[in-house]
């Protein structure tokens, strides 16, 4: 009890000295403790998906959800222009890409540059809209990077509609991607789709999302697709 008792004070001066909430980590093998930031909110995740026309034939869109570090999270979602297996890979080297460049620590700028550096210089319409969301639970914010996209919905008391009028990656050698931060709340939500989803509701989707927004993620992310 009074070990439990020194590290909970000692967790506290650390905090106190960080400036933010930390939290004990040990090493069951060499007994050595790190701390780490304490996330102020844990992250549930919600998917759904449904190939055009045929179950059997290839996605054009592909996505990633990354836990990188103990309390941020990767999101991406990519469409890859057409359909079939062409879209597919484009689609696919477009989060593969993502994944392995932010994990090396490049900035959203850079990592949108060098996608499309990738793609455009691949040969043929190789193009993908892309979508990328960084999580932190610790601070409670959200980095919301689109490429050509349709709109992300920040859902908080109000829906918020994200929009950016970038191009997809790979159609030009310069890319300028739109990017917002957002602060989250307890209970937000964020709606990433692709447009396969986004045109089938138009103006529409909105409102459907401000009808079912008590839903949970996975509850959310089944009614919209059923809906479309």
């Amino acid at each position: 009890d009074k070990t439990v008792e020194n590290g909970k004070t000692v967790s506290k001066i650390i905090s106190n000295a960080c400036g933010i909430k930390m939290k004990a980590v040990k090493n069951a093998k060499s007994g050595v403790i790190t701390y780490i930031p304490k996330p102020s909110c844990d992250v549930a995740i919600g998917i759904s998906k449904a190939t055009k026309g045929n179950e059997k034939a290839a996605s054009g869109d592909n996505y990633l959800i990354e836990r990188v570090t103990d309390y941020s999270y990767l999101l991406a979602l990519s469409d890859g222009m057409g359909t079939g297996e062409e879209a597919s890979k484009s689609s696919e080297r477009t989060v593969t890409a993502i994944e392995n460049l932010f994990r090396a620590g490049f900035s959203y700028d850079l990592i949108c540059s060098l996608i499309n550096s990738v793609l455009s210089f691949g040969g043929g319409e190789c193009f993908a809209a892309t979508d990328i969301a960084v999580i932190d639970s610790v601070n409670m914010t959200a980095a919301v990077i689109k490429l050509g996209t349709p709109p992300t919905f920040v859902v908080k008391e109000k829906v918020i509609e994200l929009t950016g009028d970038s191009l997809p990656v790979g159609i030009l050698e310069d890319v300028t991607p739109t990017k917002r931060s957002i602060d989250l709340a307890a209970g937000d939500m964020i709606i990433i789709m692709s447009d396969g989803v986004y045109d089938a509701m138009k103006e529409k989707a909105a409102y459907y999302i401000t009808k079912s927004k008590k839903l949970n993620p996975q509850e959310m992310s089944d009614y919209l697709l059923k809906t479309a």
